[in-house]
């Protein structure tokens, strides 16, 4: 049983992840639940990272990244 105080964390985690990458200027179209994971401290992380830059630069990435 996972507590509402965990949850809320994770997504508080993943929500400056996501926030971090858009203001990174990369685009990340591919949040699912696949897509997340967690370290040995139970903080979550997102991975599979391919992107294109907003500027239309191309920019393909392919990174595991916490914040």
């Amino acid at each position: 049983n996972l507590s509402l105080e965990q949850r809320l964390r994770w997504y508080q985690q993943i929500a400056n992840i996501l926030a971090y990458i858009y203001l990174s200027s990369i685009i990340y179209r591919d949040l699912e639940v696949g897509n997340i994971f967690l370290d040995n401290n139970l903080n979550a992380k997102v991975t599979n990272f391919t992107g294109l830059s907003l500027n239309s630069s191309p920019l393909l990435i392919t990174i595991t990244s916490s914040y």
